[in-house]
């Protein structure tokens, strides 16, 4: 059996242990609602809490993740890789 990896010795695995999975509900709603304002309200968030949590996210990940595209949000280009 292979031994525990520690986490603190690869950067990717440090990222990946650092995310709060609940931060997908907040990130599922942002694109299927296409806005903040309605995403926040359909999770039961503030907007500043859903903004918040979206800044959580593009930090973790490293990338912006979504764009303005006309009056809605899209998955920025990398996202779709």
């Amino acid at each position: 059996m292979t031994p525990p990896t520690d986490h603190r010795a690869d950067p990717d695995l440090a990222r990946l242990a650092a995310v709060n999975l609940n931060l997908l509900v907040p990130l599922l709603a942002l694109l299927e609602e296409g806005s903040v304002t309605r995403a926040a309200a359909r999770v039961g968030m503030t907007q500043p809490a859903m903004s918040h949590a979206l800044s959580r996210m593009r930090r973790l990940i490293g990338d912006d993740l979504v764009t303005r595209q006309g009056s809605g949000l899209a998955l920025t280009p990398a996202r779709w890789n």
